[in-house]
């Protein structure tokens, strides 16, 4: 029997004004307090009886900003949210999440919902960081987990009589290969049908702006009963695992290696490969596609890359697409929405950082790693710990306990010659890792970021910042 009850937050909701302090409540998705809008989603019945209630409830304190903070404090932390579980149900101790949207019309959308069997708990993670405007991602920040779900769901609906009780991890892969493809092509093709046969175009322009858009998509789904960690993965987003390893020099307790779990489909990435190409099986077409502007190699949306010269015809016919040089152009055989996906068990003390390009653009995932290690360093490596002070700061790159091989690139968006200062101040981690990012103990860098909506001409730029910050038990 598979039950799904899941609430669901976006960034583009609305906030209340904040509060101080912190509160118990509870809930079985562990997303509420008075610090945010929720929304409770609808639930997901597949065999059981659509009035059943979740069997037992989950008790979560939610941390949220306190009031009288200056207006850049604010600006940085008015998104961030912080839930601490009190038992293992879930295998997940605690979580922290903040956002930090590069200008009125953020692009990004975020999710974190929870479904259950009799056996099984599984929770999600979510970053959908959007690409030409947000309607794509609110698109799959409404149907891409729900989807996976179902079929996850369909799962273990046939096991009933199966002598295993658990799926394999190929079937949970290829429900999640098949969630995003066929999220894609509804997102794609559904909507452009759907455009088509709008008589009024406003209606028809509304219909097809998810499909005209674009996104990329990291979505976790962990297994408590397991500690298995599913991933599927399109675009430039991220999710690194940080793993817990004693010191090879014996300097003090603990460094932590930094696991990028994701591959960064960018056009120019060396590490996404040649792929068949559709429309000629016997060739080979190399990473990224001869059109300059597609700065991704796969991506949700985007249907003018991804309809066929005919579809592209009738949408122009309406007055919905602009063809360039009035003639359409044939589909591109690369950018895709078929994801990468891959499975990793959890050990105790490990987290997971899930974060949009914005953060990445800044920050390496060593740095990131070495952040929430020195975070955890100065609690006494408990999450649930009070901050000591510890060690000095400000702390440059190599002074994070992160295993070397971590430091070896460099983020896009910075100067080689430039070498960050960070600093540890922030009960949050997710918003200690925005800190970092946008400046650390660079005060001036630091304002610079925060005010970059009101520069006509800013000294830096930066893309939304969205990040989850998960600890296992």
């Amino acid at each position: 029997m598979y039950r799904s009850f899941a609430r669901s937050w976006s960034r583009t909701r609305r906030r209340l004004p904040p509060s101080r302090g912190f509160a118990t409540v509870a809930t079985f998705a562990g997303l509420a307090g008075p610090a945010y809008y929720f929304s409770t989603k609808g639930r997901i019945h597949l065999d059981t009886n659509a009035n059943e209630e979740p069997s037992r409830n989950i008790s979560v304190t939610v941390a949220y900003p306190p009031d009288g903070l200056s207006e850049d404090e604010f600006k940085l932390r008015q998104w961030e949210y912080s839930a601490e579980y009190n038992h293992d149900i879930l295998q997940i101790c605690r979580w922290d999440f903040n956002t930090i949207p590069s200008d009125i019309s953020p692009d990004e959308q975020s999710a974190f919902r929870l479904w259950h069997t009799d056996k099984d708990q599984w929770t999600y993670f979510g970053i959908f960081d959007g690409l030409i405007g947000p309607d794509t991602s609110y698109w799959l920040y409404n149907e891409l987990m729900p989807t996976i779900a179902r079929n996850i769901g369909d799962i273990y609906t046939s096991m009933k009589h199966a002598a295993t009780e658990l799926p394999c991890v190929s079937q949970i892969e290829q429900a999640f290969k098949d969630a995003f493809e066929a999220v894609d092509t509804a997102l794609v093709h559904g909507t452009a049908q759907t455009a088509l046969t709008t008589p009024i175009r406003d209606d028809a322009v509304l219909a097809l702006a998810p499909a005209y858009s674009g996104s990329c998509a990291t979505v976790t789904s962990y297994n408590a009963r397991t500690r298995l960690l599913h991933l599927g993965h399109v675009g430039h987003s991220r999710a690194v695992l940080g793993r817990r390893v004693a010191r090879s020099d014996g300097h003090g307790r603990y460094i932590y290696e930094a696991r990028q779990l994701t591959t960064d489909h960018i056009s120019l990435a060396t590490a996404e490969e040649p792929r068949p190409c559709a429309q000629s099986p016997g060739e080979r077409v190399v990473q990224g596609d001869q059109r300059p502007e597609l700065s991704v190699s796969r991506a949700f949306g985007l249907g003018r890359y991804k309809w066929s010269t005919d579809m592209q015809k009738q949408l122009a016919e309406k007055r919905l697409l602009n063809l360039p040089l009035d003639e359409p152009q044939p589909p591109s055989p690369v950018l895709t929405a078929t994801p990468d996906t891959s499975t990793i068990k959890t050990e105790p003390g490990d987290f997971l950082i899930v974060a949009s390009e914005g953060l990445w653009n800044l920050l390496t995932s060593g740095e990131a790693v070495g952040l929430v290690g020195w975070w955890l360093e100065s609690r006494d490596f408990d999450p649930h710990g009070s901050w000591r002070n510890t060690r000095r700061q400000p702390q440059l790159p190599h002074d994070l306990p992160v295993a070397p091989d971590s430091h070896r690139t460099i983020p896009r968006s910075r100067s080689p010659d430039m070498e960050p200062r960070f600093v540890d101040m922030d009960e949050n981690v997710a918003t200690h890792l925005l800190r970092n990012a946008l400046g650390g103990a660079d005060r001036r860098r630091f304002l610079s970021f925060m005010n970059i909506e009101h520069e006509e001409h800013p000294a830096v730029r930066r893309d939304d910042l969205s990040i989850f910050v998960i600890f296992f038990s």
